[in-house]
């Protein structure tokens, strides 16, 4: 998907793609913003060459996202255009203060659901050679804003031009080595994969065995209702029983890895 992105970003806008005599200390801008609505999610962004050669992208997010997703998925975007395009000296600014200011590490991320966005946007940011990231006002956001809300359907478009459609980020691999760079305090030696960032639960392990304690005359495979003769389900909670009679509450991938990044800060 990233491949057609930057392939269909460097058809409409090759201008940019092949900048002429522009000065390499200069940094190139990337102005982001994230829209979600009832009608969809909208990311849209802008980024200006050295030369002042701005050019926008915009796409609409396959899946539902918050506000703070639609804008972590903005930001990821637009880093990955500017890394396809070559670039490794870039400004960032967008004015959702949230997103500028975890990113910037003065606000810790510990939702669940945007540690993964957290991760693979400090991730991307490391392959810059010299980035700098500032809040900055809606006004002075605006037409990244525009672009994001029109998409989203939550300002009316008059152009009505087809948007591309880009699905949401769904997963990354980690290393000891990217938890040491962004301080998120774990240390574990063995790599592992986050499967979720969303609430979809599709890769949930504990999807079927919720949906069988909540209707056992359904049809099920005969391996989940032998294997959901160890649990108990207590409101929208999944336990395991234990031979010594306990309950332990059982987390998905991203709550798990939210634990173990809770154990390894002390918390």
């Amino acid at each position: 998907m990233k491949g057609k992105v930057v392939a269909y970003f460097l058809i409409d806008h090759s201008v940019v793609a092949v900048p002429q005599n522009y000065v390499d200390f200069v940094p190139w801008k990337l102005y982001f913003d994230g829209s979600s609505h009832k009608n969809g999610t909208g990311i849209g962004g802008v980024i200006i060459s050295p030369d002042v050669i701005s050019a926008e992208f915009k796409y609409s997010i396959d899946r539902m996202c918050t506000n703070n997703e639609a804008e972590y998925e903005a930001l990821i975007t637009g880093l990955e255009l500017l890394l396809e395009l070559g670039e490794r000296s870039v400004k960032i600014m967008g004015d959702s203060e949230l997103v500028v200011k975890q990113v910037s590490k003065e606000y810790k991320c510990v939702k669940e659901n945007l540690i993964m966005y957290f991760v693979i946007a400090n991730k991307l940011i490391k392959r810059f050679d010299s980035t700098s990231i500032r809040h900055i006002t809606r006004r002075e956001n605006q037409e990244a804003n525009d672009l994001a809300q029109k998409v989203s359907g939550n300002k009316k478009d008059e152009d009505e031009e087809p948007v591309q459609v880009r699905k949401k980020v769904r997963a990354t691999v980690l290393s000891p080595s990217d938890f040491s760079i962004i301080n998120l305090g774990a240390v574990d030696v063995e790599n592992f994969e986050i499967l979720t960032v969303d609430n979809g639960q599709e890769n949930d392990w504990r999807k079927p065995l919720v949906e069988y304690l909540r209707n056992p005359t359904g049809s099920t495979y005969t391996k989940i209702k032998y294997r959901a003769l160890d649990f108990v389900l207590m409101g929208n909670e999944l336990f395991k029983k234990t031979a010594e009679g306990l309950l332990l509450k059982c987390l998905g991938e991203s709550g798990a890895y939210l634990a173990v990044l809770n154990v390894h800060n002390g918390a």
